[in-house]
């Protein structure tokens, strides 16, 4: 039979075939067409009779598929074709399907690529070594690692699912994403290259020039440089670290936000920072932490821990020379310290004197307590708008420019001011602050925490506890050095009270009072305006009345929290009551409270409202 007359027949067969309905009415499956080869053969012994060879510039049809291939074995009774050599799928716009050897199965539309695999749309190559891909679901798979490159993201895995339609693949096994500026490693994650958005499906590590970042589940618009990171998300940004259920950031401005068991580590600074609503800000570092915040900074004698309805942490300009400089106290909340107003005298400049209630009317008040203006509680609450009780737990306008970022300067400025030598971090608290420490306790309305010279300032009723003591004013300023308590510095109504006995209080007032610590136990008070103290005698290891005096200033020594020797600076009164002559009104001073009900006694009773 000639060649002729062999493609006339098959060709004749195929119409028939594809306007063939069985017995139901049904079409069946589309033929495949041989479109052209430049030879055909016939089938031989050994060879099924329904198989034809086609050689030479194979082009081969079925429905809207198109098939060239080197040479091609078609198989009408099975309605299948194997190609070899230079074989190419093409799909209208959605496939270009490239390897050296297929199986194409007409009634399922199936198509089985082997060696030197390359799938090719408009913006993505994928390659590999073994493709299988439905023609009827727009879907491709490979079982054993593939290669895709999307723009600047080469993506690799050992499983994968490729969907045309959605422009969507599917990876499964040792992925890896690499970008210029990160890699990714991920467990599971989908990419769709329209979008360029990447979903992570399994644990999954970015590591960028500065950040690495581990989730379980999320996704990142590598175009928009957006993200969000969930389940046991984790950010590593230089010294700090970042956990939270859920984490959202934007790195195209540099701002972000944290839910849920939010846990912020700072390995410089020591100190850890919790709670359940978080917003922060790249450049220039800042935060602010709500909802159960919690901070506690470690050091090698003890451990702070304080909590506020809100913590804010950032980093503030450190100019030579300027290190211990202040804001304005009506701005604290947004951009520095208290001013303090001149050097504070040092335990050293006032001579110790030896003896009790010893009198020097001749003398002259040293003034060792310098004026600090308190921070009002309204002020706070209108310097801060954004941080009213019905809003913190709302959506907060982290990025309004007339809070947040006012006063505090830009990179630019950071880098074109003269003089600068580093930044200090800050700290604040506000709106009821409580605090533990073995060493000391504390409450207060709102505090500012200084970690260049470690100073915290105390606004709104601060009282402080150390040991046996209870200390209370309207404004507060403690000292420390080392982890511990250097000095403390009270401004107005200031009162100093500890237990002598049941309901017995050894008590110390004034306007100011000037303290000053020894390992943690205050051993030196300096009174300034309206001194007054009252405190009962022990001899034989028992109490034998109240000694009260009151002097324009007076200088206190203690021992084991105790009043030892007194020294009167100028125009002093005072009197011994015998304990069975003492009045119940001369028992204690004016405006005394004994606030040991408010003080916490372990660290998680700073959430004790």
């Amino acid at each position: 039979m000639s060649r002729a007359l062999l493609l006339l027949i098959s060709g004749l067969l195929l119409i028939a075939a594809d306007r063939q309905e069985d017995r139901d009415g049904q079409r069946k499956p589309a033929q495949i067409n041989i479109i052209f080869a430049e030879s055909m053969e016939a089938p031989y012994d050994g060879i099924a009779s329904d198989i034809i060879r086609l050689i030479g510039n194979v082009r081969l049809s079925h429905e809207d598929v198109y098939m060239f291939c080197d040479s091609a074995h078609r198989h009408a009774g099975t309605n299948t074709v194997h190609a070899f050599g230079n074989v190419h799928i093409n799909q209208g716009d959605t496939l270009q399907l490239y390897g050296d050897h297929l199986i194409y199965y007409g009634n399922r539309r199936y198509a089985e690529v082997r060696r030197n695999v390359k799938l090719m749309d408009t913006e993505t190559t994928l390659t590999t070594e073994y493709l299988d891909f439905d023609l009827q679901n727009d879907f491709g798979y490979y079982p054993n690692r593939a290669v895709v490159i999307n723009g600047e993201n080469r993506l690799e895995s050992i499983h994968g699912y490729y969907y045309t339609n959605e422009k969507l693949f599917f990876f499964r096994d040792s992925v890896v994403i690499t970008n210029p500026d990160y890699i990714i490693r991920s467990d599971t994650l989908r990419y769709n290259t329209l979008t360029e958005v990447v979903y992570f499906l399994g644990p999954t590590t970015i590591t960028g020039n500065e950040t690495d970042i581990y989730c379980e589940n999320g996704w990142y618009d590598t175009q928009s440089d957006i993200s969000q990171f969930n389940e046991n998300a984790r950010v590593r940004n230089n010294n700090q670290v970042l956990e939270a259920d859920s984490i959202y950031f934007d790195n195209g401005n540099g701002t972000g936000k944290a839910y849920i068991n939010i846990v912020v580590t700072d390995s410089v600074e020591n100190i850890i920072i919790s709670g359940d609503y978080a917003w922060f800000i790249r450049e220039p570092e800042q935060m602010l932490v709500t909802d159960r915040a919690l901070l506690i900074q470690m050091s090698d004698n003890d451990t702070l821990y304080l909590h506020a309805d809100t913590l804010r942490s950032w980093l503030q300009l450190n100019q030579a020379g300027h290190t211990d400089s202040a804001a304005e106290p009506d701005k604290v909340a947004l951009t520095g310290a208290p001013e303090t107003g001149g050097a504070v005298a040092s335990p050293d400049t006032i001579p110790e004197i030896t003896g009790v209630n010893e009198a020097d009317s001749a003398g002259t008040a040293e003034s060792v307590i310098t004026q600090a203006p308190v921070l009002q509680e309204d002020t706070i609450r209108q310097e801060l708008p954004f941080l009213q009780e019905d809003t913190t737990r709302q959506e907060l306008p982290f990025l309004q420019e007339d809070t947040t970022r006012q006063d505090i300067p830009s990179q630019e400025q950071l880098s074109a001011d003269e003089g600068i030598n580093d930044t200090v971090r800050i700290m604040v608290a506000y709106y009821g602050v409580r605090f533990f420490s073995d060493e000391m306790q504390g409450k207060c309305d709102s505090l500012y925490y200084n970690m260049r010279d470690s100073v915290i300032y105390m606004y709104g009723k601060p009282v402080v506890w150390s040991d046996e003591s209870q200390l209370s004013s309207e404004y507060m300023e403690i000292h420390t050095r080392g982890g511990q308590a250097d000095r403390i510095i009270m401004n107005n109504s200031s009162y100093i009270i500890s237990e002598e006995d049941q309901g017995l209080y050894n008590q110390i007032k004034g306007k100011d009072i000037f303290g000053f610590f020894r390992d943690g136990e205050l051993y030196r008070v300096n009174v300034s305006g309206n001194a007054e103290t009252l405190y009962y005698p022990v001899d034989n290891e028992e109490i034998i009345g109240i000694n009260k005096a009151a002097s324009a200033n007076l200088v206190i020594f203690l021992k084991e929290n105790k009043p030892d020797r007194i020294r009167f600076l100028n125009r002093p009164e005072a009197v011994l009551y015998p304990m069975d002559e003492v009045p119940a009104e001369e028992m204690i001073l004016k405006d005394f409270q004994w606030l040991d009900h408010l003080r916490p006694k372990f660290r998680e009773d700073v959430f004790r409202k």
